[in-house]
């Protein structure tokens, strides 16, 4: 009777065989696992920028159509509804949300009671009424946690750091900032509707 011989794996064989395997799985995990990293890099990147755009988007879309509008009147002196400093911005636009004609004051604020971040209000215009007492009960919003704002106007051919009351500037530049990083500069021209500079 003739036997014929079976082969098999050796016991070396297959822990060559299980080593080259075992090597194999930590390369690709490891090739995952910066993949993942990159990935989680990108998005913290891309967070990070989202706030600030979307902020320079907001500034440019109000600071092109500024009004320079006089609230307050019948008993009380009507006063300009723009007013800046370096900490705070208030001026009346359209907002993109207003049907119509409608004006809102907006009011734009960095450290709103010593809470950080970048804080903002808005309400529609309404005749006879102080831009106080518009803005009264409209509830501020923080528009940003990580990032602060500082302001300087382009007016009379200087940067200042506040607005003479009743003035225009003619630029708006906006500095952001947050704990370890700054947003390049941005510089806004202030087109008003029906003003002369």
């Amino acid at each position: 009777m003739i036997f014929k011989q079976q082969k098999a794996f050796t016991l070396i064989e297959t822990l060559v065989a299980m080593t080259l395997m075992s090597l194999l799985i930590m390369v690709l995990f490891g090739g995952f696992r910066a993949g993942v990293r990159s990935w989680q890099a990108s998005e913290n990147y891309i967070a990070d920028a989202e706030e600030p755009r979307q902020l320079s988007a907001l500034l440019y879309r109000h600071l092109g159509q500024v009004v320079p509008m006089l609230v307050g009147g019948g008993d009380m002196l009507s006063r300009p509804a723009f007013a800046a400093s370096a900490e705070r911005i208030r001026y009346v636009a359209p907002l993109s949300m207003s049907v119509g004609d409608a004006y809102f004051l907006f009011e734009m604020i960095n450290n709103f009671e010593g809470r950080g971040g970048i804080w903002a209000r808005f309400a529609p215009v309404t005749e006879g009424l102080t831009a106080d007492d518009i803005l009264a009960l409209a509830e501020y919003t923080q528009i940003s946690k990580k990032w602060s704002v500082r302001f300087s106007y382009f007016y009379n051919d200087e940067w200042l750091d506040e607005m003479p009351e009743g003035e225009l500037p003619k630029l708006v530049s906006v500095h952001l900032t947050a704990a370890d990083k700054q947003w390049p500069s941005m510089v806004f021209a202030l087109s008003t509707l029906g003003l002369d500079q």
